[in-house]
């Protein structure tokens, strides 16, 4: 755990005032240090010592570290495992064309060696990276998605359209599944790029502590975006000891291509969005604008939520049933976003 003095955490407190999240008086008083007083000189004099950070403070500060990088990854089955998703705090999965998933992975602090594969860009995903005003990295993409970055004015780093310097192919993988690179560059490039580096503060935010959510026992979900010509099998694992939910694909545990270590998640939202086929080419139309249904997973539990997104840059809300916003668990978040028709398996077979 983190340890700091106070007026830094008087700062980060402040900070998360922009995202909802406050600590409470009460609470500022259990952090404060117990007072010495020195009788030798008839006054008080208050020792400042270091405070310890609870985790949603960390977390909370995290979001609004610096602007964050969204990566589109490729989820094609010779593209795995995929490199960088482990330091990942966000990644939102969703379907391509031909009920094939894929990746993006939103990046705050987090700054994997190596990123990769990296694949091209969806319109919808525009609309989630938007509203964290996110810095948005992709190879081409689709012909609406390519129109609407530069209609919207979304800031991209576009290997198309970049050095090899900063997008480039390893040998390891075949084209199209093999280009990379590491957030340091991306970092960097962005940076001479003179995009603005500086957190908007919207999208996520957290509580102060682990709580679990108010709802029933959930210790697996499969989700079956594709269940044919090698499937697209999502599954989560409750593992107990850690408090988090391991990743599998295809009844395989999903691992971080850097070191061989499991996906996992602190929290998994689940998203229920409508979803239909646009063209001769398969390609589809999520719609992320309106409202719906989904469910929150966190602690071995689950909670029906609603989400709501009033416009395409406009932040997506989650709710609980008394129409209160969620605030997360600490830790990583994978938002799982689904058709309407599809359904979930909750046991294990």
């Amino acid at each position: 755990m983190k340890k700091r003095t106070l007026c830094l955490l008087l700062s980060v407190t402040t900070l998360m005032s922009l995202t909802g999240c406050r600590v409470s008086p009460e609470r500022a008083l259990r952090n404060t240090p117990e007072e010495n007083v020195s009788q030798s000189q008839g006054v008080e004099e208050v020792e400042i010592g270091p405070v310890e950070d609870s985790d949603g403070e960390v977390w909370n500060a995290k979001i609004l570290s610096k602007r964050p990088i969204a990566v589109m990854l490729d989820n094609h089955s010779g593209a795995r495992p995929q490199a960088g998703l482990k330091d990942a705090e966000v990644v939102i999965e969703a379907l391509a064309e031909g009920n094939i998933t894929r990746y993006m992975a939103f990046f705050f602090e987090g700054m994997p060696e190596s990123i990769g594969p990296i694949r091209s860009a969806r319109p919808y995903f525009l609309d989630r990276a938007m509203e964290f005003g996110a810095i948005y990295v992709h190879v081409g993409g689709s012909p609406q998605a390519m129109g609407d970055i530069k209609k919207l004015g979304i800031k991209d780093l576009d290997a198309l359209y970049s050095s090899n310097k900063v997008f480039f192919r390893k040998k390891h993988k075949k084209i199209p599944h093999n280009m990379y690179s590491t957030m340091t560059i991306l970092r960097n490039e962005s940076e001479k790029r003179a995009f603005a580096q500086e957190s908007t503060g919207t999208g996520i935010g957290y509580a102060m502590t682990d709580t679990a959510p108010s709802g029933e026992t959930a210790l697996y979900v499969k989700l079956p975006y594709r269940k044919t010509d090698g499937g697209y099998l999502v599954s989560y694992d409750y593992l107990s000891d850690q408090k988090v939910y391991q990743r599998s694909i295809n009844g395989k545990v999903h691992v971080d291509e850097i070191d061989q270590s499991p996906i996992t998640a602190k929290n998994v939202l689940i998203q229920y969005v409508p979803t239909k086929v646009v063209d001769n080419k398969g390609r589809l139309d999520l719609d992320l604008v309106g409202e719906g249904s989904g469910f929150w997973l966190s602690d071995g539990v689950k909670m029906p939520i609603h989400w709501s997104k009033s416009a395409r840059a406009a932040k997506t809300v989650y709710t609980d049933a008394q129409g209160r916003e969620l605030l997360l668990n600490p830790g990583n978040t994978w938002i799982q976003i689904i058709p309407k028709s599809m359904t979930l398996q909750w046991e294990k077979i």
